[in-house]
């Protein structure tokens, strides 16, 4: 956080970049072993606990659990969480707007960069997670779900600590972030992963390192037609170093599980909230069909 006052952001992020990719094995080893012992990580569930295994600090930030070691929900009714993470804040947005910290609130459109989508979860439910150093950093799917639109918001690389979202104005709004939106059996869904200080990449499975081209504006990719499809649990993306996600649903659509709190820290794949009854679809149905009116801002929303 003194480094943020005094050094840009962006170049914070570079060199903390070059220092988390270099492959020199002896400084590697050193960075690695280092990052563990200051943030007292466990090795106990990643499937490769040898650190010579890996080739940079960034390649060991990423590291992959051990399959099963995060069961994943079966009920067909019940979303997951899609990380390993800190609840930072949780509950309905209020109109347009989310309550985030005390005093602190965001609109829909300031976060999502697009106000024609941020429609779809106007009192809607959200909940946000914090990433700290010592979490799992990959990002898995809590439905199953088509992916329609991703969209890219260029900005700052602030810290994303706890603190600072309490004390600096619009830290989300101002941060680099990258938006997903599916369609999904409980309605539209919408992850938004945050960048944070020393965060130099946000990467999906299916573009790779999204913001690695340093953006100046906002940038859309439409996918309504491409049939990207996951399943519940899938790896959808990954951070490389720190960060934060929120996910949004439409209003009435999912209803948070009373144990989440803030402050509860949860693993991915563990249950996140029950979806609204009726008519269950699979991803592997049309799940456009009859729905053409409600997908329109998907075909047209710049």
């Amino acid at each position: 956080l003194l480094a943020q006052k005094y050094f840009p952001s962006h170049f914070l992020a570079k060199i903390c970049g070059k220092i988390a990719n270099c492959k020199i094995r002896w400084i590697k080893n050193l960075l690695i072993k280092f990052y563990i012992g200051i943030h007292k990580i466990n090795l106990d569930n990643t499937e490769h606990s040898d650190i010579n295994y890996y080739t940079c600090l960034n390649d060991f930030f990423i590291r992959r659990l051990k399959p099963g070691s995060r069961p994943i929900d079966p009920s067909h009714n019940m979303a997951v969480n899609p990380c390993d993470g800190t609840i930072d804040q949780l509950g309905n947005v209020q109109d347009y707007a989310f309550l985030q910290a005390k005093g602190i609130s965001y609109s829909l459109q300031a976060i999502l960069g697009n106000q024609r989508l941020s429609e779809y979860f106007k009192d809607g439910t959200f909940i946000t997670f914090f990433l700290s150093p010592k979490d799992y950093h990959r990002i898995h799917m809590p439905l199953d779900g088509t992916l329609l639109k991703m969209i890219l918001v260029p900005g700052e690389t602030n810290s994303v600590e706890p603190f600072s979202v309490k004390t600096t104005k619009n830290l989300y709004s101002r941060n680099e972030r990258l938006i997903l939106f599916f369609e999904t059996d409980f309605g539209i869904m919408a992850l938004v992963l945050i960048g944070g200080i020393v965060v130099n990449s946000i990467h999906t499975v299916w573009a790779g390192g999204v913001n690695e081209n340093h953006y100046k504006k906002i940038q859309e990719w439409d996918y309504k037609d491409k049939k990207v499809n996951f399943r519940k649990g899938e790896e959808i993306a990954h951070f490389q170093l720190g960060s934060t996600a929120i996910l949004l649903m439409e209003k009435g659509q999912l209803n948070l599980l009373p144990s989440l709190k803030k402050g509860l820290h949860v693993q991915y794949g563990s249950a996140l909230g029950k979806g609204k009854g009726g008519q269950v679809l699979t991803v592997d149905q049309s799940i456009f069909i009859g729905q053409q009116s409600r997908l329109d801002p998907f075909l047209d929303s710049e």
